[in-house]
C-alpha cells in the first residue's frame, strides 16, 4: 500500500481548503511555463494525485494521461475527472507506455518522492518524444522550514502519518541519458 492511500482524502481536502484561502501562485506559474499550444498534444501528468491539474490540461485541448503510485489518489482523480479514461496506477521508474509516446510530460511536487530518480528520469526520457517537453517542479528544501515557521503545516490532520523518502542520488552523482 502506498503511503498516500492512507490519507488521500484528507490530503485533497487540506489542499482544497488551503488554496481557497491562499493564492495558488505555484500552480499559476507552472501553467505559465506551458506557453505553447496543448491542443491535440499527448500530455502525461506524473504524480497526478487527485487530479486537480488534469482538468486544466483537458480544457486546453490536450489528450490527457495521468499516473500516480497511489490507488486512492487515482480513484479520486477519476471521480474529479470522469471524462478522462487514461488514468492509472504506475511506478514512475517503469511505466507501460510506448517509447516516445508523449509530447509533454509534467510533474508538480512529485519527482523528489521517487524511489530512484535516475531510473525515473531514464523512463521519462524513454516515453517522451524527441523534442518533447519535460516540465517539472519540486519543493525547495527550505519549504518545510518556512512552512513550520509560518505554521502552515496542518499537524492535527496529518500527524498520524509518517512519510519519508529516500533519494537514490548522492550530491556528486549526475544523471546520464543515452543519445537518442
Amino acid at each position: 500500500m502506498n503511503k498516500y492511500d492512507e490519507f488521500a482524502e484528507d490530503y485533497m481536502k487540506i489542499q482544497n481548503d488551503f488554496y481557497t484561502k491562499f493564492s495558488d501562485d505555484s500552480r499559476k506559474t507552472f501553467y505559465a511555463l506551458l506557453d505553447f499550444p496543448l491542443k491535440g498534444k499527448k500530455v502525461l501528468d506524473v504524480g497526478c494525485g487527485f487530479g486537480k491539474d488534469l482538468s486544466f490540461f483537458e480544457k486546453e485541448g490536450a489528450i490527457v494521461y495521468g499516473i500516480d503510485t497511489s490507488e486512492k489518489m487515482i480513484e479520486l482523480a477519476k471521480t474529479k475527472n470522469p471524462a478522462l479514461k487514461n488514468l492509472s496506477v504506475q511506478s514512475f521508474e517503469k511505466t507501460d507506455f510506448y517509447d516516445h509516446f508523449f509530447d509533454i510530460i509534467v510533474s508538480r511536487y512529485t519527482l523528489h518522492y521517487a524511489d530512484n530518480l535516475e531510473d525515473t528520469f531514464k523512463e521519462l526520457n524513454r516515453i517522451l518524444k524527441h523534442n518533447g517537453f519535460l516540465v517539472f517542479l519540486v519543493a525547495h528544501p527550505l519549504l518545510g522550514f518556512v512552512a513550520k515557521k509560518r505554521k502552515f503545516i496542518v499537524k492535527k490532520k496529518l500527524s498520524k502519518y509518517h512519510y519519508t523518502t529516500a533519494n537514490s542520488l548522492s550530491k556528486n552523482q549526475h544523471i546520464h541519458f543515452p543519445n537518442t
